[in-house]
């Protein structure tokens, strides 16, 4: 039976057992500009302390938050819950098992005894650009 840990504030339950969604964490860098394209491209490499995860995937509706890294306010379409790993912040993106990515949005440190982090993303579709062009 899988050995569940209560997440003291927030009374919630992270079960390892649950984390049954494969992730992929990545940085995201942006490419120069091709001869005679207008704008910069991206890419995705694997992220420095580990490129695959296993998580908890909700899907959200109707939440949003205000990305000042944007300027805007982004509508939250998933909410992910996984161990704790250093250096997962709004700069990473997660990349799910069937190649949607997810843009972070907001990272929260379950009971700020880095055991759980507890992200909100939107998602961004196959592509390497958002789908809003974000």
């Amino acid at each position: 039976m899988a050995k569940c840990v209560k997440i003291q504030r927030r009374d919630a339950r992270a079960c390892i057992g649950d984390m049954s969604e494969r992730l992929f964490v990545e940085n995201r860098t942006m490419t120069p500009p091709d001869s005679g394209v207008a704008s910069a491209g991206f890419a995705f490499t694997a992220h420095e302390s580990a490129t695959e995860v296993w998580a908890i995937v909700e899907t959200l509706t109707g939440s949003t938050l205000f990305d000042d890294v944007a300027g805007l306010d982004r509508t939250v379409t998933h909410k992910v819950v996984m161990r704790f790993l250093d250096g997962v912040s709004a700069e990473t993106w997660l990349r799910l098992n069937d190649g949607r990515r997810l843009d972070i949005i907001a990272v929260a440190n379950l009971d700020e005894r880095s055991k759980f982090l507890e992200i909100m993303c939107a998602e961004s579709g196959l592509n390497t650009q958002a789908a809003s062009g974000l």
